[in-house]
């Protein structure tokens, strides 16, 4: 739904109902762009009625980035060391970074993981405490209608809420079309991820900036708090990142891919024509299984900024498991399993194909059924 819409619909209900009626942010969406006279000017109504009634509202930072065609241009990005001390501000980052989660438990079981016995909160005791474990999320996402790509990038804490709005916090969103790429790097998001990896050390510091980003200014909340500790002396630490092969590939600059026959950046699988450690071999007696990778040996396989967050480790990777069964066995797991129901006349006693549309219209209809609860891998 566009803004334009939503701003019609509310200025509808309130012409209906009056604005005792309705809520006061339905009388605040109505009036946006004069009430919709002036369309162009919604979009900026909104961000003003926000900043000024909503108190995690965070300013963006403008960052000078490369895009397309060798041009330059100013793209905001929200700091999330500056959301994460507004949160702690009006008391409510523990319920949303943190949940149920007992901060000293979960460092006290990382400390067994492979890959986090160098991690600064695990190596100190008296963080543990007090540190929020994140995480990172980026997507691509479609705009205008068209099969353009649109990055999303996201963080946020690891306990589980039935909406993503609790649990995943925007940094960024930024079109593909206007990426900058040679030599297989991605220089938009190299320069995105610098910044953001260097509020991320914030966070994991403890501490506003004391001085802004290069090319960059404090914001007035950053400039008024510039050095302090954020409330309560509470941390942040990202232990891991997640999204689809092409987000891992481009975030990573990883130099083994699909485009490549060495197609593994954690071990030696291959697709090339007469291999010995084929990719498609699952077997436990697979080739590749001994070829898995040490960090020492796959650190140099990749190149990006988020290598330095303080305590990196490879196995901060994480595979995006419904992406890697949507693409991989669940297309035709789905569609032998449909198929056989197909034929055992599940939905009516009609031909296969019969059963097939049926089929279609019960997914269809179920799409459309408001959903209690998100599905999710715990």
């Amino acid at each position: 739904m566009s803004l334009s819409a939503l701003q019609r619909i509310c200025a509808a209900s309130v012409q209906e109902h009056g604005a005792e009626g309705v809520a006061e942010m339905t009388q605040v969406l109505a009036q946006l762009g004069n009430g919709g006279r002036c369309k162009n000017n919604i979009l900026r109504d909104l961000q003003v009625a926000l900043e000024r009634d909503n108190a995690l509202y965070v300013t963006p930072t403008y960052l000078t980035i490369p895009i397309a065609h060798g041009r330059t241009m100013q793209w905001p990005v929200v700091p999330p060391h500056e959301l994460f001390g507004k949160l702690l501000q009006h008391n409510v980052g523990s319920r949303i970074l943190r949940g149920t989660l007992d901060l000293s438990g979960f460092w006290n079981s990382m400390a067994t993981e492979p890959g986090f016995a160098r991690h600064p909160v695990v190596n100190d005791h008296s963080k543990r405490a007090q540190t929020f474990p994140i995480r990172i999320h980026g997507d691509d996402g479609r705009w205008s209608g068209k099969e353009r790509p649109i990055l999303v990038l996201q963080w946020g804490g690891m306990h589980h809420t039935p909406h993503p709005y609790d649990c995943r916090l925007l940094c960024c969103v930024i079109p593909g079309i206007l990426y900058r790429k040679s030599r297989k790097i991605n220089h938009t998001l190299r320069a995105i991820w610098t910044f953001l990896t260097w509020s991320f050390n914030l966070m994991l510091e403890g501490r506003w900036p004391a001085e802004p980003f290069p090319g960059t200014v404090l914001s007035a909340l950053g400039a008024s708090q510039a050095g302090n500790c954020f409330p309560g002396g509470m941390r942040a630490a990202v232990i891991g990142s997640k999204g689809d092969w092409k987000f891992e590939k481009e975030t990573f600059e990883q130099t083994r891919s699909w485009q490549h026959n060495d197609v593994c950046c954690l071990c030696n699988a291959s697709k090339a024509t007469g291999t010995q450690l084929p990719f498609y071999d699952f077997s436990s007696g697979a080739g590749w299984r001994a070829t898995v990778l040490s960090d020492e040996e796959a650190c140099p396989l990749m190149s990006s900024p988020l290598l330095g967050l303080d305590g990196w480790a490879r196995a901060m990777i994480w595979d995006d498991l419904l992406h890697a069964i949507f693409i991989g066995p669940a297309k035709s797991f789905a569609g032998s399993a449909i198929t056989l129901l197909a034929r055992q006349h599940h939905w009516n006693d009609g031909t296969v194909d019969d059963n097939l549309a049926m089929a279609c219209l019960a997914f269809r209809s179920w799409c459309f059924r408001p959903k209690n609860d998100s599905v999710r891998l715990q």
